[in-house]
């Protein structure tokens, strides 16, 4: 007999990437940011994954149970990253 575990797996990921207003300004200095797990690591905090809608990932500090009021949104496939009136191109190194 097959048990389903308790506790559902969770594949870890870590990608270290940058993002930039404008990628093509070499002097615009980059923000680093590490998506490791369920969490994305930015400036010395730790944002927790909220949830996904469609392609879009949330993350904030505290999750509120609604995705979309998150802090934070990405989408990884576009490298489009949102916090607040704040929208930059971010890429994998």
């Amino acid at each position: 007999m097959y048990h389903w575990p308790s506790q559902p797996a969770i594949e870890m990921i870590m990608l270290l990437g940058t993002a930039k207003k404008d990628p093509s300004n070499a002097d615009e200095k980059p923000l680093t940011m590490i998506l490791e797990g369920s969490s994305m690591k930015l400036n010395q905090l730790n944002y927790n994954f909220c949830g996904s809608l469609g392609p879009i990932s949330y993350f904030d500090l505290n999750c509120s149970g609604k995705a979309e009021l998150s802090a934070i949104s990405f989408i990884p496939k576009t490298g489009a990253w949102t916090r607040g009136n704040e929208t930059l191109q971010c890429q994998a190194l």
